[in-house]
């Protein structure tokens, strides 16, 4: 099974990387797959993906076209998640969230990353697990992306095939 990441487009790293994490390739925000927010509020936006705090600027990229979302602050917003279902969208889980975090930050951001991922799935809507490091000392292995993965409550089987299938997916190339 071949596993994917998706970093920031800050992170500048050797291409060799990906292959001592056990990765198959890291794709690269701006990149690889565009970025969207704020400017692309009013055009079509296919296959983007949406990045956010406020939940109803989340929406209207959904609306636009954007196939994947990036939650940055976990939280679980129904109306955004049901539109995320009805455009068979999926959800990315920053794993920064956690790995740049420390102490009690780094709990809650566990705890509100498993309630955003029980929610998801209980729903019935794709999550993809990735780093999304800013820099490379925050890139993560394939092993420690689904142990990471699992923290938040995702099965071994799951964690898997998140960082293949889905987060293959997001990345249409």
């Amino acid at each position: 099974m071949d596993f994917y990441d998706i970093a920031s487009e800050s992170c500048s790293f050797d291409e060799k990387l990906a292959e001592r994490l056990g990765l198959k390739k890291i794709f690269v925000l701006n990149r690889d797959v565009r970025a969207v927010g704020n400017e692309s509020q009013n055009r079509n936006i296919e296959g983007g993906i949406a990045f956010g705090r406020d939940p109803n600027q989340l929406l209207n990229l959904v609306k636009h076209g954007a196939a994947a979302v990036a939650i940055t602050d976990s939280h679980v917003d129904k109306k955004l998640m049901a539109e995320i279902k009805e455009r068979n969208c999926t959800i990315i889980m920053p794993m920064s969230a956690i790995t740049a975090s420390y102490g009690l930050q780094r709990s809650h951001n566990i705890y509100k990353m498993a309630k955003l991922f029980a929610f998801a799935r209980k729903k019935g809507i794709e999550v993809a697990f990735t780093s999304m490091a800013k820099t490379p000392m925050y890139l993560n292995s394939y092993i420690q992306l689904i142990e990471l993965a699992k923290l938040v409550g995702a099965d071994d089987a799951y964690a898997r095939y998140s960082l293949s299938k889905v987060t293959k997916s997001i990345v249409k190339t």
